[in-house]
């Protein structure tokens, strides 16, 4: 059903209030609202193997505005319950809240000269392989009404589901485990069934939604054992729950900028987790020493690429909307998680200005029909056309990234306690807002919150942060911003 349901909202609100009150009162959802049309999509890899799609749910219309009403109630229930480590599908929290926070610990840990042991788990098709009578079990524990259980769980059993993939359909079958992906219920109830996953381990750990991290410290072969401890009770967690973990996809990092490491090998049912410099964590590529110099060159090559396809195919298009391509499938690139690792190299930074310097002189081109001669100011080019330059996008970005944090739109507590207040006194002259820590390397100097904060004393003088809106402070800092950048 593709019709516009808000076009029909008020010929539907009686009959549909009247059908929902029904279903929660019989604790029956509707049989007909539980067949899904499954539409893979490619994540990555090799695109004939089956492994490598997302199956995406199309659900009924109706079926998605029960479940928003049902989510609406009880989110704020439960939000209080879920792990303050589960950063996915938590208003508040994100991908980057979750590498910030995780990135600002790792950083302090090799300024002070430490290793940081980071195991990062793959689970096999997690969404698809939940266990209903599981989940439904937990939701008990979470104090759920037995009639909202009853509900739930004649939401989850007796579904079926068929395949449509470039016009063609299978055949329907049941679907035994799992919850819906594309629904609104489904994260929901995700986040619940992994709720007690933080809970049965001594050592830091991070989630989003399925990706795990679990790490510590490491001095000395007794954290190494603690570390191993806490695999070991997760191994237990995954199969109780009966969860899959890819073995060969999980992954062991030791950071650190030691000369002599603490070298450990940990394992997963006798299974050694194989050790890499390199991983790919939420989208950011990170190395053994933080120093992101993989990060810069891949999403550098990528976005390079992506302006170059769209310079060459853009010929019959306006400037505005060769802008609004750039903006959508290049700078979306060069600005994604940049408070986590922002460059503070000039050579990493001009390597990204590069990409935006090619784009500019197209658009001048094309206004024009002739591109601007050699060493024309960048500047100039970059007031033209209302385009900031990508340091001064990273700034703002980062302060913006800080307002959410300190007035409460990011629920991270971590983060939170990190940021310190400079208490004004007297006999000093400084009017910086906030007290950035002595830093032993250049390691802590490039953390999220010393950056973020660094910034905002140097640009942000002349605000209130309590005070004055988003809009004003990004304003401000993106005019001090350029007159720096001139």
């Amino acid at each position: 059903m593709n019709m516009n349901m808000k076009d029909c909202a008020v010929l539907f609100a009686t009959p549909l209030t009247r059908l929902f009150n029904l279903c929660i009162q019989t604790g029956q959802f509707p049989y007909t609202w539980k067949k899904a049309r499954i539409c893979p999509v490619h994540k990555d890899g090799d695109i004939s193997d089956v492994s490598n799609y997302r199956p995406i749910s199309i659900l009924c219309n109706f079926s998605k505005i029960f479940e928003m009403v049902i989510y609406g109630k009880i989110y704020h229930q439960v939000l209080p319950k879920i792990s303050l480590s589960q950063h996915g599908f938590v208003k508040g929290r994100s991908t980057l809240t979750n590498l910030v926070q995780f990135t600002q610990y790792a950083l302090s840990v090799l300024d002070k000269g430490g290793q940081l042991d980071v195991i990062y788990f793959d689970f096999r098709r997690a969404f698809d392989r939940i266990d209903h009578y599981i989940l439904l079990y937990k939701l008990q524990m979470f104090g759920f009404d037995s009639n909202l259980v009853k509900l739930f769980e004649s939401y989850l059993l007796g579904r079926t589901q068929y395949v449509s993939y470039e016009g063609f359909n299978s055949f329907s079958y049941p679907v035994r485990s799992g919850v819906p992906q594309g629904s609104n219920l489904g994260p929901l109830l995700f986040l619940l069934f992994m709720n007690d996953l933080p809970d049965i381990v001594k050592n830091k750990i991070l989630l989003y939604a399925d990706d795990v991290k679990l790490f510590r410290e490491v001095k000395d072969q007794d954290d190494s054992h603690s570390l191993q401890n806490d695999v070991s009770k997760f191994m237990l967690w995954s199969e109780n729950n009966r969860l899959s973990l890819s073995l060969d996809k999980c992954r062991y990092i030791a950071y650190s900028n030691k000369k002599y490491p603490v070298v450990t090998n940990y394992f997963l049912s006798n299974v050694s987790i194989k050790r890499d410099v390199v991983i790919k964590d939420l989208g950011v590529i990170f190395d053994v020493k933080l120093q992101f110099a993989e990060h810069y060159r891949y999403i550098a090559g990528k976005a390079s690429k992506i302006t170059g396809f769209i310079i060459r195919n853009s010929k019959s298009f306006n400037t505005e909307c060769v802008k609004k391509l750039y903006f959508c499938y290049a700078r979306s690139l060069l600005d994604y998680c940049s408070t986590v690792w922002s460059p503070i190299d000039q050579c990493h930074k001009m390597s990204s200005e590069k990409i935006q310097r090619r784009l500019l002189k197209y658009l001048a081109f094309k206004s024009d029909n002739i591109y601007p001669p050699r060493k024309f100011p960048e500047n100039r080019l970059l007031e033209r056309f209302s385009i900031p330059a990508l340091e001064i996008r990273r700034n703002i970005l980062a302060v913006s990234f800080l307002y959410k944090v300190v007035n409460g739109y990011i629920d991270t507590p971590e983060i939170l306690e990190v940021i310190k207040f400079r208490v004004p006194q007297l006999q000093l002259r400084s009017t910086d807002t906030f007290y950035l820590p002595t830093a032993r390397t250049k390691l802590l100097k490039k953390s999220p919150i010393y950056l973020m904060c660094s910034t905002f004393n140097k640009y942000g003088k002349s605000c209130d942060i309590f005070y004055d809106s988003q809009r004003c402070i990004r304003s401000i800092i993106c005019l001090k911003s350029m007159a720096n950048f001139q």
